[in-house]
């Protein structure tokens, strides 16, 4: 297919009634997917989350079957997510520029589908833990036939159902794992526990993140108003300093900026969020980050580029909206939404596809249509991804039919053929 002269906008004109055809890409906010476990029960791919606030576009996962309870998720690669099916024993692979499910892995007898599921950041493997005392070991690729291995935590081990960020991986691969006797360190492969960082309140589950440079380890301390933060070299004998959080009822949730910069902290019970100024120490500062209102906070992502915070629920939030925030992360800067969405949010968990994927969206203009609508194409592709161009739909332009689209004037595509998109083609 030739090149549009005009690459911004990718559109040419056609021979009579040919509606124009546009493809851009959108890499600065990513897209995301939220699961809604317990409430709507739903898989939701928001592709550009940061676009039409506080009404962004939606697009449900398709192929869960209709027992499914969506809950922890990771995503991988330039355009995967698993999706871990709560009490189902099951996880979902999906596509998530589709919202479709490619395939399912059934891990019955190895983990139940609750808790946290993380991908390493190679996508060679996944972890998965929930409330029983070994985790499991997912290699990649993965497929309903891929292999499933168990790892036996320290003491009873496990977290709770519904704590989605038990695990973090740094930038070598190494997995931190809180479960209820400590921090399991896991090297890869991921055939044993390396060791465990002790924690100082047992029996208690936690959110885990870590600094981009591997550096610092947060962990909060659920129905506590504190923050435990260890430093590298991490060892059996790390301890850590407390941070305590004026007023904070039960920090839950925890995401750290792209940057380094900063930590956003969600209070669960007191239905807040909290950013916290690197660097991480006993005396950071920290500031409380107007909500549009008043919503228990869970878990929290933030968008590859650092603009976009959205937090998900927890365990006593089954319902209502999902509170999105835009950067500046500050007080007085942030700017704060409540996104409404199918069945309310419930308790499962958001993620952003990693930095740098090119996504594309395929526009229809009417091209001087005298009635009727040009079609929608509610879909979002990857870089290399091949589309099924639409039909005319209810199209009309007085004395003039319907002859295709395209975005080459001397050319034409006609509904249902197919254009493959490439980092070249009208970005």
């Amino acid at each position: 297919m030739r090149r549009s002269a005009d690459r911004r906008l990718g559109r040419l004109v056609v021979a009579g009634l040919a509606a124009l055809m546009a493809m851009h890409s959108s890499l600065s906010l990513g897209q995301a997917i939220l699961t809604t476990t317990s409430a709507g029960k739903f898989g939701i791919v928001l592709p550009t989350p940061g676009t039409g606030l506080p009404t962004p576009a939606m697009n449900t996962v398709t192929g869960m079957p209709a027992d499914a309870n969506p809950g922890g998720s990771s995503t991988y690669g330039s355009d995967n997510a698993l999706v871990a099916d709560y009490l189902n024993s099951r996880i979902f692979v999906v596509k998530v520029s589709t919202a479709a499910v490619v395939d399912t892995i059934v891990t019955t007898g190895t983990y139940n589908g609750i808790g946290t599921i993380a991908v390493a950041p190679a996508g060679n493997y996944a972890l998965a833990m929930g409330n029983a005392s070994s985790m499991v070991v997912i290699a990649a690729p993965f497929t309903a036939s891929s292999t499933v291995t168990t790892l036996a935590l320290p003491g009873s081990g496990g977290t709770d159902g519904f704590q989605t960020e038990a695990i973090v991986f740094d930038s070598a691969g190494r997995a931190f794992v809180y479960h209820r006797y400590g921090i399991a360190v896991i090297d890869p492969p991921c055939t044993g526990v390396a060791f465990t960082i002790p924690v100082a309140s047992p029996l208690q589950t936690a959110a885990l993140a870590i600094t981009p440079d591997g550096n610092t380890l947060l962990a909060t301390a659920y129905g506590h108003g504190y923050i435990n933060i260890y430093s590298a070299p991490f060892s059996s004998s790390s301890t850590p300093v407390a941070l305590v959080v004026s007023r904070a009822q039960a920090l839950e949730g925890m995401a750290i900026t792209p940057d380094g910069a900063k930590a956003l902290v969600g209070d669960i019970w007191g239905k807040k969020l909290y950013a916290v100024s690197a660097p991480f120490t006993a005396s950071s500062a920290y500031e409380q980050i107007p909500l549009a209102s008043a919503q228990a906070t869970g878990a929290v992502a933030i968008s590859p580029d650092g603009q976009l915070a959205i937090l998900a629920a927890s365990d006593n939030c089954s319902t209502g909206p999902v509170p999105m925030i835009k950067a500046p992360f500050t007080a007085a800067g942030a700017t704060a939404y409540d996104v409404t969405v199918p069945g309310g949010r419930g308790y499962g968990t958001v993620r952003f596809l990693a930095a740098g994927t090119a996504q594309y969206a395929v526009t229809y203009d009417g091209n001087g249509n005298t009635g009727g609508t040009a079609p929608t194409d509610p879909g979002t592709y990857a870089n290399g991804a091949t589309v099924t161009v639409l039909g005319s739909g209810n199209l009309v332009r007085t004395g003039l039919a319907f002859a295709g689209r395209n975005t080459a004037a001397n050319g034409r595509c006609r509904p249902g053929c197919a254009i493959d998109l490439d980092d070249d083609l009208n970005q």
